[in-house]
């Protein structure tokens, strides 16, 4: 029976030290892939980064950052389609699923149950953003960083436990001022709800930071540049002078000369 016992104790310890290795090497495939897919995408060659992420042989180890990864590099490509395909294969669990259309009056983040926004990580939809941003379409921008500020309680009501993988934050918000930058302020073409609003420039901007402020997101200098360029060009200039009287008090003035110069220029 001793010896039975101790064949068992052999028998468990072995399987114990076999199904560790198989998550070591599991867990190193999926940093292999990360690496494979940066690279891919550093050098915007985006079909074949694209290809190698839908591959079968990585069903196994394919996850939402990875995905982040690829909606980044369609962004930068200028694919948008691509980009929002592939943020809707996670929406569901990357099975392919082209079922979620973009339908007039509808954006597909709002067609879709919260469970299935929850599969995205914020780098996958920050990506998105940034790919709005860089084509122009700042009314699915204006929508969609509305979207994710409504979806996920602000931080004074988070437990402490609560994981915050979904939760917008500086990166965000400052990639929407960006496209706020290089746009004016335009009518939607009421896709948003069927409403017809205002978007881009300092209306979404002004939204933007507004909800941010709610959210309690914690800013950074190039928040400030940003809004107090957008504010200037809006010709708000008091508005932008209280912004950089507000900047001047979050953060210490070691951090703060490079950006004080971009501020003041904007004025100018």
């Amino acid at each position: 029976t001793t010896q039975t016992m101790a064949t068992n104790k052999s028998f468990r310890g072995r399987g114990m030290k076999s199904e560790k290795k198989r998550g070591q090497t599991k867990h190193q495939e999926k940093l292999d892939l990360s690496e494979k897919l940066r690279q891919l995408s550093s050098q915007k060659r985006r079909k074949e980064c694209l290809d190698l992420y839908a591959s079968p042989i990585n069903d196994a180890i394919r996850d939402g950052f990875h995905g982040s990864i690829v909606v980044d590099c369609c962004a930068r490509c200028g694919d948008i389609i691509e980009a929002e395909n592939t943020v809707i294969d996670m929406m569901h669990a990357n099975k392919h699923n082209k079922q979620t259309q973009q339908r007039d009056g509808h954006f597909f983040w709002t067609d879709e149950p919260l469970s299935y926004y929850k599969k995205v990580p914020i780098q996958a939809w920050t990506a998105l953003l940034k790919g709005y941003a860089h084509k122009g379409e700042m009314g699915k921008a204006d929508s969609l960083f509305g979207y994710l500020c409504s979806t996920t309680p602000a931080k004074s009501s988070l437990g402490k436990k609560r994981k915050q993988n979904n939760d917008p934050n500086v990166r965000t918000l400052n990639t929407v001022l960006r496209g706020c930058m290089w746009t004016a302020t335009s009518r939607d073409d009421g896709r948003s709800n069927g409403v017809t609003k205002l978007i881009g420039g300092i209306m979404t901007a002004s939204r933007a930071w507004e909800m941010a402020a709610k959210r309690k997101i914690a800013l950074d200098t190039s928040s400030y540049e940003y809004y107090v360029t957008i504010l200037a060009q809006s010709l708000r200039i008091e508005t932008a002078e209280r912004m950089i009287g507000q900047m001047k008090i979050e953060f210490e003035p070691n951090v703060l000369s490079e950006s004080l110069t971009v501020c003041w220029v904007a004025i100018a």
